[in-house]
């Protein structure tokens, strides 16, 4: 077991994993610094009801794409029941 330990065996696969999980970070950064920069900038020219209008629409969209791109998440099933193709 000691020679097993901090080996790639427990987890197969391509070894992307950690990859992945640092661009999902990477982009969820830069999102939530530019929401902030092109929320400024719609206030300043259109007000707070048009700011909340379009952010509250950017949101339903990224749910929409979210929920037809991940459809696993809308089965109501939990984990221990999905299939894992």
């Amino acid at each position: 077991m000691g020679s097993e330990q901090g080996s790639s065996a427990h987890w197969p696969g391509t070894g992307r994993y950690n990859l992945a999980q640092g661009a999902i970070a990477t982009v969820q950064g830069i999102g939530a610094s530019l929401s902030g920069l092109a929320a400024g900038e719609i206030v300043d020219h259109f007000g707070y009801s048009a700011t909340f209008v379009t952010l509250g629409a950017a949101a339903l969209i990224a749910l929409i794409v979210f929920t037809l791109g991940m459809p696993e998440t809308a089965s109501g099933l939990p984990p221990s029941h999905q299939r894992l193709d």
